[in-house]
């Protein structure tokens, strides 16, 4: 009698983890499961089974990657406008608080499963352009939902059409993942902190400056 043989993808590689590249093609196929990516990447596999060593490299590089400080460059860059902002770097899976022209801080997201350029609802794309952001709300199933003024006036004129698209914290499901839980883009097109403690420094940020948002 012949047998399934499981695969496992080894997970994004090094390269793409440096260079933010969206995994959204290994992405869950439903955000009601979105701790699934880490079957489908292997992670779980490797911290199940395996010698020590094995085990503990995917979060050792997870770690590493997560603590390496941002250049000046890329500060300077993402905070060039005037005025308060938040600012999200899609290529980069980088989110900025910026102050007059300085950064505050620098925090890895997640983005739509569906890819940028949100237009449709239910496409699970994220908005690119520059928005309002709403009064922080807390939220059952992220902890904290800060939402973003999708479609404008003038994308609903071209046509635009969605809805409850923000900025939040991680599902409560896989909250215990943390940064983990930005490897991959698994939202419906909102943008995702991987930690309570992320998403509650945005919403400070909002509550004290009121700013807008980027999404480029």
């Amino acid at each position: 009698m012949g047998s399934t043989r499981i695969r496992y993808r080894a997970g994004p590689s090094p390269r793409e983890l440096r260079a933010g590249v969206s995994t959204s093609p290994h992405a869950p196929v439903s955000d009601q499961e979105p701790y699934v990516f880490l079957l489908r990447a292997g992670v779980a596999r490797r911290l199940l089974y395996g010698d020590p060593v094995r085990r503990v490299a995917p979060l050792v590089l997870v770690l590493l990657l997560s603590c390496k400080p941002a250049s000046v460059a890329a500060s300077n860059a993402a905070c060039a406008a005037d005025g308060d902002l938040v600012v999200v770097e899609t290529r980069a899976h980088t989110l900025w608080l910026c102050s007059e022209h300085r950064a505050v801080a620098r925090i890895r997201i997640a983005l739509g499963r569906g890819g940028l350029d949100k237009a449709r609802e239910g496409d699970g794309r994220t908005p690119l352009g520059t928005y309002a952001l709403g009064a922080p709300k807390t939220s059952s199933r992220f902890r904290t939902f800060i939402p973003i003024g999708y479609p404008t006036a003038e994308q609903r004129a071209r046509g635009f059409t969605g809805k409850a698209v923000g900025i939040h914290g991680p599902d409560r499901r896989a909250s215990w993942l943390g940064a983990l839980s930005t490897w991959i883009d698994w939202t419906a097109g909102c943008v995702a902190t991987g930690t309570d403690d992320e998403i509650a420094q945005v919403a400070a940020f909002v509550r004290d400056r009121s700013p807008r948002v980027v999404l480029r």
